[in-house]
């Protein structure tokens, strides 16, 4: 989509670090699609490069690392302005936690274009309300990955609906293709190809409500025995819920994989892949989980009933409801027809709405029509 004859404008995204999740998944995955259409992408990180540095600037793509001193707070924004400073983007595009920062560092750097992307935060204190209608009053384009989080935006913070637009995430769905390596991923795990096998591909964070998903597995694993569950994913309560797993007696059900490169491989050898978090924005791993062809159970919480087609493409269940999730889990394992038909269904809606080129269309146009709007704006001022 790149415009013949006419520049593209240097793209700047802020995020807190390129730990491995999912915003982190779709930061990443549009900088490198963006440089392959002929944009200029940098990307910083203000609290930590993370795993997924090295492999953006194998891409081509700039990671910088401008310690900031509290990624939420009003604070000591003098340092990324003087990096603004240096780099002189057109665009600085922010992802979630750092929002009031950046933007009051690209304002004061006279940055032309301040974008942000609201992935899944909240915003439930009056500290975040009153400082976030600040960096909304200092930002040129507001978007959401789902419509509960245009929602908030407006609510809570008081932006004109106006302003506040809905980008989706999306996903490749050529690389979560289906294959059928599926018997050959499962013995490198360590499973028979006939066990069934859950799965969940998500940090190890409170909010992805883990205990939730071994509470209902106990009951999972007595009606059916050989069951197994892979956990894939790391983060702060890894010893937490190893030791819950040890607590509930499921040492020989259960297995921690960590966080691996080879994502797509374990979705081709789940039976259900279960996302029962508290809260969600709109989560890359049901994505992922639709595209490969995987039935999907989850609680219905923030943009996961919308990707899931409201129950069409996937079992949904109440939050930290341990009971709904063992039955919904064992009801698709029951009914193998029923988790076909689920699983395709996800898959078809993928392909519809949510491939990521899709996305990149719309990203490009935001920015293309932001900075042209900025830049009449500016020759007008200038006469």
């Amino acid at each position: 989509m790149k415009r013949a004859g006419q520049p593209s404008p240097t793209i700047e995204m802020v995020l807190p670090s390129l730990e491995v999740g999912g915003m982190e998944r779709v930061v990443a995955q549009l900088s490198t699609m963006l440089r392959y259409r002929g944009y200029s992408v940098g990307i910083t990180c203000v609290d930590s490069e993370g795993a997924m540095a090295p492999e953006l600037r194998a891409a081509g793509v700039r990671v910088t690392h401008v310690p900031t001193y509290g990624r939420r707070s009003f604070l000591w924004p003098v340092v990324l302005r003087r990096w603004f400073e240096s780099i002189t983007p057109d665009i600085v595009h922010i992802h979630d936690d750092p929002w009031l920062k950046a933007a009051l560092a690209a304002r004061q750097a006279q940055v032309s274009v301040v974008l942000f992307t609201l992935h899944g935060r909240t915003f439930e204190t009056w500290v975040d309300r009153v400082l976030n209608r600040r960096a909304a009053r200092l930002s040129d384009r507001i978007t959401a990955v789902s419509i509960p989080l245009r929602h908030q935006l407006i609510e809570r913070l008081h932006i004109e609906p106006q302003r506040v637009l809905t980008i989706p995430n999306g996903v490749d769905v050529e690389h979560f293709a289906p294959n059928s390596g599926r018997g050959a991923v499962r013995s490198r795990l360590g499973f028979e190809s006939d066990q069934p096998l859950i799965g969940m591909v998500a940090r190890l964070e409170p909010v992805k409500n883990h205990d939730c998903l071994l509470r209902a597995f106990v009951k999972v694993v007595a009606e059916y025995p050989a069951a197994r569950l892979v956990l894939v994913g790391d983060g702060q309560l890894r010893y937490a819920i190893e030791k819950r797993i040890v607590d509930y007696g499921l040492s020989d059900s259960v297995l921690m994989t960590g966080e691996r490169s080879d994502v797509a491989d374990i979705y081709r050898a789940l039976d259900v892949c279960v996302l029962p978090s508290f809260a969600e924005g709109a989560p890359i791993s049901i994505l992922e989980a639709m595209a490969t062809g995987v039935c999907i159970v989850a609680s219905a919480v923030g943009g996961t009933p919308e990707l899931l087609d409201h129950g069409s493409c996937g079992l949904l269940v109440p939050a930290n409801d341990s009971d709904a999730l063992s039955e919904a889990i064992s009801k698709v394992l029951r009914n193998p027809k029923l988790r076909r038909s689920l699983a395709e269904a996800g898959r078809r809606r993928c392909f519809e709405r949510y491939t990521f080129g899709k996305i990149v269309d719309h990203y490009e146009r935001l920015y293309d029509q932001a900075h042209a709007s900025k830049q009449v704006t500016g020759s007008k001022r200038t006469r």
